[in-house]
């Protein structure tokens, strides 16, 4: 499951990227906080954590950074910091402020699809490093510095 998340997430985020460019900034909040999901769902069974069934994983990445690398832990804080505000932002993205009668064109704007694209390259980033040093550990390699 940890491997099929984790090359699901890093297909998504060209995809991700390809939006950025049309200006479809909701579909860009939305889709990064899905691929960022994956990505840390993927990482959380990597190190056997069942992840909760929802779309924020930042406490159980917080629970859990014992069981990471040092240098993975050194930086659960920001991956918390962009899991919850992706997550925060993901229903809006999708249906927009639907008591205000407020479509997400008009709640999300390339600043917002920006922060969102940042978020998931840092998730992305961090992620791919501790599935690259899994991957050489298993094969009998060294981990990455």
């Amino acid at each position: 499951m940890a491997e099929n998340y984790l090359y699901w997430a890093m297909r998504r985020v060209e995809w991700v990227r390809q939006l950025l460019g049309s200006g479809d900034y909701p579909v860009v909040v939305r889709e990064a906080q899905e691929c960022a999901e994956l990505f840390l769902k993927g990482i959380l069974r990597l190190v056997g954590v069942e992840p909760p069934r929802e779309h924020d994983v930042s406490n159980s990445l917080r629970d859990n950074a014992h069981l990471f690398p040092d240098w993975f832990a050194q930086r659960v804080d920001e991956l918390v910091e962009a899991s919850r505000w992706l997550a925060e932002n993901r229903g809006l993205a999708f249906y927009g402020d639907e008591r205000q009668r407020i479509p997400p064109s008009h709640l999300y704007g390339e600043a917002e699809a920006q922060q969102a694209w940042q978020y998931l390259e840092t998730i992305r980033d961090v992620c791919q490093r501790l599935w690259q040093d899994w991957q050489a550990a298993r094969q009998g390699g060294r981990p990455s510095p």
